[in-house]
């Protein structure tokens, strides 16, 4: 409590009683968008972070490692299945989806196709980056902000772009 009023020492008594409300429905919400992720999905490792609001679908087909952290208006359709390793980030707007049309096929409709997706330990997935079907992110690779990814990216890998190439190697 003391930590909180020292944020707030400046603010009128008013203001200082609903920063102190606010503060606490900010972490009661948290916690329970927590819980709830960890209930619903196949598997959740230790010392998850989910900071704002997650949207999943295919809950019972996502696995995710230790430690890692999901942030404000992630997107996750895993029908295909997502496993994301220890040491995942994933930043705010990004997307993750397993679902497409085959678009071999010319007559209508189009058949739906689900090919997972994996992220490997370490990796850190920049805002509003997009990942594809069947994508494999390799350990410690980075995903620049807006990015769409479509095709494996390589362990200490820096990718870019639309759709993402290799920037560069990141050294150890």
């Amino acid at each position: 409590m003391n930590n909180i009023t020292t944020r707030a020492r400046h603010l009128s008594p008013v203001k200082k009683a609903l920063f102190i409300i606010l503060y606490f429905c900010d972490h009661t919400m948290r916690f329970l968008r927590k819980a709830l992720i960890r209930a619903s999905i196949q598997k959740c490792g230790a010392k998850l972070r989910v900071y704002g609001s997650v949207r999943i679908s295919g809950h019972h087909n996502v696995i995710i490692g230790d430690r890692c952290a999901l942030n404000h208006g992630v997107m996750i359709m895993a029908r295909g299945g997502v496993k994301l390793g220890n040491d995942v980030v994933i930043s705010p707007g990004v997307i993750l989806t397993t679902d497409s049309l085959d678009n071999s096929i010319k007559a209508l409709p189009r058949v739906h196709t689900s090919k997972p997706i994996v992220i490997k330990d370490g990796a850190w997935i920049g805002s509003r980056a997009i990942l594809l079907p069947g994508v494999t992110v390799g350990c410690n690779a980075v995903i620049a902000a807006g990015s769409v990814v479509r095709e494996d990216v390589p362990e200490n890998a820096l990718v870019a772009g639309v759709p993402a190439k290799i920037k560069k190697k990141i050294n150890d």
